[in-house]
């Protein structure tokens, strides 16, 4: 194998190595979640273990309201640190921390034990839930008071958190297309008891944190509920999430989940930090002394479900109340709607007071009124009678005429026709001075009257002089022009402007300075020449080309310039001398002749004879 295929293979291998170390390491290390459900005790052998004196001085012969506001007083008194919003993170540290693996916590009704270090947005991470849901802070403020009370808020995974949303609680069907997805999953526990499932308008927890729901909600309604107007509903929650449902069910979980290990060793860590405790943790007994005994419409209901589940405080069955009414009345003998209107939701008083209100509604016409939990829509003209039956005794009834009518409606007035032709028009100048090629401002048309229609169509006198189109005037030659707008209501009425068009001044551009090429290499060629002759012809040619040029030409070539006129200089003087130099051969020829000398000879000599004694 060659050098360099042996680095090749290496080099992949490498690579392969830092794939598999890229995903196989975080998963390798991160804290792998796992299912941590409580231990519900049984509740035929549970034993209340708190041996407290915080509930010492509580009168516990007192029932209902009555004894709800003695406790609600204690925990309320004894609320002595309001945990911040933000302080929930180092709280959940110790409240929820998962005792058989350091760093974790768990979430809330599900058991999950997860890695905690802050809160988070994404799916998989954990946030605040608050049990009793605070409808986006219009049940009570969403991050203070009861909206960060550690006794109320748990840890949950977000996704499941939103799932839940701002729904009551109760018992749905435990079917695959009804489970709570948490953290993407809804494999995270046991089916079916072991999953969180959402249905309607009810969400229902995992086994072993059904009671705690139930006591934490019971906890918010003593410690918060006469601040903010919270309540139960024996159904779905209403009233901008201040009534939560469903009271009956969470009494039936108080009664078969008793609390956990998990909720006391809680209940001893947040009240080690607020001061109050939750009293439905150490005492489970005290739900049923309030809400069975409050006098609210579902009392008698609660008292059934002790009954059928067994009291906390005997473990004693209780006879089942005969909460069947022998009679009903509606808040209103009749109705008189518009067809679309809807009435006010019907309230329905059961007779004897202690007697269940619960009722089914029907409709005798339900082309004429339809009803739905008591609110009637009215659907078409007509009589019809709406019927509450008590749901504990078909034969109890009450019963209401409504009567419809059609909506009155007014037409609407036919339309007048409007004589919006102008008596006048205006334009917005009166004449236009333009160069040709030029375009206007749009001319704006002003009718009269003002609600008259400012149309027109315009027009141009010489359309070879300007042109006009939507009010926009274009000059196209020299001249004169009359623009013209004439109503689309009525041809008679006009109004024009004068256009008066000029040519557009053309400034020429200078001309560009002759060629200097031909003049520098003339002036170059004067110094090659030797002959006298030569040298001249050079000189001649050079200042030829130098006329040739023009004033800016020659403003580039002053160097060159000056050395012409060296040359010329030179030059003239070598001439001048040399006539000097004849001249005087010339005299010396007249004597030389007298004497008998050749002329030629003698200026000859005469001439070297200066030059050598030069």
């Amino acid at each position: 194998m060659t050098q360099k295929r042996k680095f090749n293979l290496a080099l992949s291998s490498l690579l392969l190595l830092a794939l598999l170390l890229a995903f196989v390491l975080p998963f390798a290390f991160q804290s792998e979640a796992y299912a941590a459900p409580p231990v519900v005790p049984d509740k035929d052998t549970w034993v209340n273990t708190y041996s407290g004196s915080y509930y010492n001085n509580l009168n516990t012969n007192l029932t209902g309201t009555a004894f709800r506001s003695e406790l609600a007083n204690l925990i309320t008194t004894t609320h002595t640190h309001q945990t911040s919003y933000s302080e929930l993170t180092e709280v959940f540290k110790k409240s929820d921390a998962d005792p058989n693996k350091n760093g974790n916590i768990i979430w809330f009704y599900t058991g999950t034990s997860v890695s905690f270090s802050k809160f988070g947005s994404s799916v998989g991470s954990t946030n605040r839930e608050h049990v009793w849901a605070k409808n986006g802070g219009d049940t009570f403020p969403e991050k203070s008071q009861t909206g960060s009370d550690a006794h109320h808020l748990r840890p949950t995974e977000m996704q499941l958190n939103g799932i839940r949303s701002n729904y009551g609680f109760d018992e749905v069907s435990q079917t695959t297309q009804n489970i709570a997805r948490e953290a993407g999953k809804s494999d995270y526990g046991t089916f079916p008891d072991g999953l969180c499932y959402l249905s309607g308008n009810f969400f229902y927890p995992a086994k072993g944190y059904r009671g705690a729901t139930a006591r934490i909600l019971f906890y918010v309604q003593t410690r918060w509920g006469n601040q903010y107007n919270l309540d139960f509903i024996d159904g779905a929650t209403s009233n901008n999430g201040k009534n939560i449902g469903k009271i009956s069910t969470l009494m039936k979980w108080h009664l078969e989940e008793p609390p956990t290990d998990q909720e006391i060793r809680r209940n001893n860590v947040v009240a080690s930090i607020q001061g109050n405790r939750n009293p439905f943790i150490d005492h489970p007994e005290y739900a049923e002394v309030i809400y069975c005994n409050n006098g609210e419409s579902y009392s008698n209901t609660l008292k059934n479900v002790v009954a059928q589940y067994g009291s906390y405080l005997n473990d004693q069955p209780t006879p089942p109340v005969d909460d069947t009414p022998s009679a009903l009345t509606l808040s209103v003998p009749s109705l008189d709607l518009k067809v679309g209107d809807v009435s006010q939701q019907i309230a329905v008083t059961a007779t004897p007071s202690s007697a269940s209100n619960e009722v089914t509604w029907s409709t005798s016409n339900a082309q004429v009124a339809a009803v739905n939990n008591g609110v009637v829509t009215a659907v078409g003209a007509g009589t019809a009678t709406i019927t509450a039956t008590s749901t504990k005794n078909s034969n109890v009834k009450a019963s209401l005429t409504v009567t419809v009518t059609a909506q009155s409606v007014t037409p609407d007035p036919p339309d007048l026709p409007v004589d919006d032709t102008p008596t006048s028009l205006t334009l917005s100048v009166t004449s236009l001075d333009l160069k040709v090629g030029n375009s206007s401002q749009q001319i704006l048309v002003t009718a009269t009257p003002s609600s008259a229609s400012n149309e027109v169509t315009w027009s141009t006198s010489n359309a070879q002089v300007a042109a006009v189109s939507n009010g926009v005037v274009t000059a196209v030659g020299a001249g004169t022009a009359t623009i013209t707008a004439t109503s689309t209501k009525n041809s008679n009425v006009k109004a024009s402007l004068t256009v008066t068009v000029t040519a557009q001044s053309v400034t020429p551009d200078p001309p560009a300075p002759t060629d200097t090429t031909a003049f520098k290499a003339a002036v170059g060629n004067i110094a090659n020449t030797t002959v006298l002759s030569d040298r001249y012809n050079a000189i001649k040619a050079a200042i030829d080309e130098y006329l040739k040029l023009d004033d800016a030409a020659k403003a580039t070539v002053t160097q060159e310039y000056e050395v012409l006129q060296a040359a010329v200089t030179v030059y003239n003087a070598y001439i001048s001398q040399y006539n000097e130099d004849f001249t005087s051969a010339t005299q010396l020829t007249s004597q030389a002749v007298a004497l008998g000398i050749s002329t030629v000879l003698l200026a000859i000599f005469v001439i070297v004879t200066k030059r050598l004694g030069r």
